[in-house]
């Protein structure tokens, strides 16, 4: 399993709560590194809050053209984040070979 330092971004929510929103570029950058080979693209969802035990879902397309879902793990409130091969789900129709 791969693990990323935290992709967090902390973002003030009045004057003394805070939230920690997972970082959407670097959620990218991170998704993009755990293929072999590099993705024609990654776009992963902004605004997702970071919590232990929480997913977020990107979608990717590797550099054959093959979609897929990409799901990453938060394994703290801190935006640290892992993923795993049964983490990229085949989507739609692929590409023929």
């Amino acid at each position: 399993m791969r693990r990323l330092a935290p992709i967090a971004l902390l973002a003030f929510a009045g004057c003394s709560l805070s939230t920690t929103e997972i970082d959407a570029g670097q959620a990218e950058q991170f998704v993009k590194g755990a293929f072999a080979k590099p993705p024609r693209s990654v776009s992963c969802p902004s605004g997702v809050e970071a919590k232990k035990g929480g997913t977020l879902t990107c979608k990717a397309v590797d550099s054959s053209g093959k979609r897929y879902e990409v799901t990453l793990h938060m394994s703290d409130d801190e935006g640290h984040v892992t993923v795993g091969p049964k983490d990229f789900k085949p989507v739609g129709t692929q590409p023929s070979g």
